[in-house]
């Protein structure tokens, strides 16, 4: 069996609250590869389960697991990190293919956890990451709060044009970002500009409007790359993926 010092296993899941998660890059059975900043860039809030081959509530909780990102999979992403939890030996793409079959993982993207990056002294454990900063907002074993977890962060982070920001548009002018939309973000709007690390590169508390939009001025420079633009406007929140190309 698996074991850690009990002492080291409760400061670093307290830890992990909060925490920005590193990036990283894993590939399936079937070479298949998703990155953490890749998949988070999407929108999605991002859950990661670590599981057990040989863990009975592993097992239990495997097909609601499926079902969940399955019903949700326009801003929730699920990752499966596999590992064994009693057994010595190395996990396999054979085991992994046991478990795909016998419990219908066709929404999760699952792979062998052989770092043991996400395992922490007992499966299940979940990982909701925000995608508006990269933080770990839920660090846990438990599966309803991991749901609930995510499903808030999901209702609040949208990069989809519709409902009240449904004309919305953002793109790079010259050296500023242009902000497109019918509505008015002159009052009760903050716009954040987050990098692909989920660090902050600036914060507009107000903004005017021009002749063709708003306008965003960065007054520095940014490099080429993916960043997330986060507007809250009248309690209403939408994230928008940008791309800078210098």
């Amino acid at each position: 069996m698996k074991q850690l010092i009990l002492t080291l296993f409760t400061v670093l899941a307290i830890g992990a609250f909060g925490q920005k998660i590193a990036d990283a890059t894993y590939t399936d059975c079937n070479g298949n590869t998703e990155g953490v900043y890749a998949t988070l860039v999407s929108g999605k809030v991002l859950v990661i389960a670590s599981k057990g081959f040989d863990c009975g509530i592993c097992k239990s909780h495997a097909v609601n697991y499926e079902n969940f990102i399955s019903q949700n999979s326009a801003t929730i992403a699920g990752w499966g990190a596999m590992v064994n939890l009693y057994s010595q030996s190395t996990p396999t793409c054979a085991n992994m293919t046991s478990w795909r079959n016998a419990y219908g993982w066709n929404n999760i993207f699952s792979f062998l956890d052989l770092n043991d990056d996400y395992f922490m002294s007992g499966t299940p454990r979940y990982y909701v990451v925000n995608p508006a900063d990269s933080t770990i907002v839920y660090s846990g074993g438990n599966f309803n709060t991991m749901q609930q977890t995510a499903l808030q962060y999901a209702s609040s982070i949208s990069i989809e044009e519709q409902g009240y920001f449904f004309d919305l548009k953002v793109f790079k002018q010259n050296e500023s970002i242009a902000v497109q939309t019918s509505l008015n973000l002159e009052e009760n709007t903050k716009i954040e500009l987050y990098n692909i690390a989920g660090q902050i590169e600036k914060v507009w508390n107000k903004i005017e409007q021009g002749q063709s939009g708003y306008q965003l001025d960065l007054n520095k420079t940014l490099n080429s790359g993916v960043y997330l633009l986060r507007i809250s406007s009248n309690g209403q929140v939408v994230t928008k993926k940008l791309v800078w190309a210098n």
